[in-house]
């Protein structure tokens, strides 16, 4: 395996050493008689955990590719994830985007952003490049509507599994309106 390759599956395992081994163990046993592993090869192997399905979730949503966002999340739903769960994730990671681009203005280094969050860096990596497609307003109205989704969600108020989906909907509207401005 080169470099990318390994850090491929990090990623896709969440930083978790027994994942990514258990994972290694299934793609050396494919690759049995080749005796090299590509990035495809991890790509198309490497069971995606709840948290990376997530990153990729909001990949696509930065991408504005809602198709491939809403893919990825009716396949969350056919894994019987509940839409409350995910949101959670979805804000979670939001938030996280937003500490990222308060303390990245400050001057700190993403090793320093990561040990002042106690989050894990490779995390921090992933956040930073996911923060600079958003603008600190935008990043805070989005934590708004996921606080108000998730408020409803728990109320009983609207069909939970649709209020992701016209979520992800406004918030190509809403990227698309900055992105003209």
């Amino acid at each position: 395996m080169d470099n990318t390759t390994t850090d491929r599956l990090i990623e896709l395992t969440g930083g978790q050493l027994t994942t990514a081994m258990n994972e290694l163990d299934k793609l050396m046993l494919y690759k049995l008689e080749e005796r090299a592993i590509y990035t495809p090869d991890v790509e198309s192997l490497v069971v995606r955990s709840l948290e990376q399905n997530i990153f990729l979730l909001l990949d696509k949503m930065i991408a504005l590719d809602i198709s491939g966002a809403l893919s990825i999340y009716y396949d969350l739903l056919k894994q019987k994830e509940e839409p409350i769960k995910i949101l959670a994730l979805i804000a979670s990671q939001f938030r996280l985007l937003t500490q990222i681009k308060l303390l990245e203005k400050q001057g700190f280094s993403q090793q320093q952003v990561a040990q002042k969050l106690k989050v894990h860096p490779f995390r921090v990596k992933i956040g930073a490049r996911q923060a600079k497609s958003f603008s600190y307003q935008e990043l805070t109205m989005t934590l708004e509507k996921l606080a108000q989704m998730d408020f409803e969600m728990k109320t009983g108020y609207g069909d939970k599994a649709q209020k992701l989906e016209w979520f992800l909907f406004s918030l190509q509207d809403q990227r698309k309106i900055q992105r003209m401005n």
